[in-house]
């Protein structure tokens, strides 16, 4: 992966130095995962010269190279969008968004799944 011609391990470098130094591996991961679509910190970091436009060249599952072109959209549009999702059911993160707790165990992996948005 690349952002305007800047290889994914210098990107996540770059963005991992914005997250804080004595983060959990994976939550720090999932801060660059989140930070990787915000033009605000791929400007500021110098990785886009405009924050409202990038080109991601990604590749498929063959190995094989393309290049997309995005923009950034105003909050007023993206609120009014139908989004497509990439998955067929949501991941438990993104379940039960009007709930301030709840759990679900997992059974194959014999854990409990907690999600808490407000103490």
């Amino acid at each position: 992966m690349k952002i305007d011609d800047v290889p994914f391990p210098r990107l996540r470098e770059l963005l991992l130095s914005l997250t804080p130094q004595d983060e959990n591996p994976n939550l720090g991961l999932a801060r660059i995962e989140l930070m990787m679509t915000e033009g605000l910190y791929l400007h500021g970091l110098g990785i886009i010269a405009d924050r409202t436009k990038a080109r991601f060249t990604l590749a498929d599952a063959d190995g094989k190279e393309f290049t997309v072109n995005v923009r950034a959209v105003p909050m007023n549009e993206a609120m009014s969008m139908q989004w497509t999702y990439a998955f067929k059911q949501a991941p438990l993160s993104r379940q039960r968004p009007g709930e301030v707790f709840w759990s679900q165990y997992l059974p194959e992996s014999r854990t409990v799944y907690c999600n808490f948005s407000r103490l």
